[in-house]
C-alpha cells in the first residue's frame, strides 16, 4: 500500500477550499497545486482531476456546477483521509 503524505493532502484540501471560497483565482489555484510535489499516489491523482474543472488560460474564480461542486467535495474527504483512489486501467 503507498504511502499517504499527510502534508501534501493537507495542502491541496487548503487549495481546494480557498479556490471554493473564492479567495483565489483559477490561474493561482493552478499555481498552488502544481507547485505541490509528492510520492502519494492519491495527491497526484487529485491534482490531476481537479485540471479538468477550472480553466488554466482565462482567469476566473470559482465557477463549478453542482456535481462538480459535490465532486470537489468528495475529493476533499478523501484527501482528509487515509485512504488512496485505485485506477483501474481497461
Amino acid at each position: 500500500m503507498p504511502n499517504v503524505d499527510r502534508t501534501s493532502r493537507e495542502t491541496v484540501a487548503a487549495e481546494m477550499r480557498r479556490f471554493l471560497a473564492r479567495e483565489t483565482s483559477a490561474f493561482e489555484f493552478d499555481d498552488a497545486l502544481f507547485a505541490i510535489e509528492s510520492d502519494d499516489p492519491t495527491v497526484k491523482n487529485i491534482i490531476q482531476r481537479l485540471w479538468f474543472h477550472y480553466d488554466d488560460l482565462k482567469d476566473h474564480t470559482v465557477a463549478l456546477t453542482k456535481p462538480e461542486w459535490n465532486y470537489f467535495h468528495r475529493l476533499l474527504l478523501i484527501l482528509e483521509s487515509d485512504r488512496h483512489i485505485k485506477v483501474r486501467i481497461t
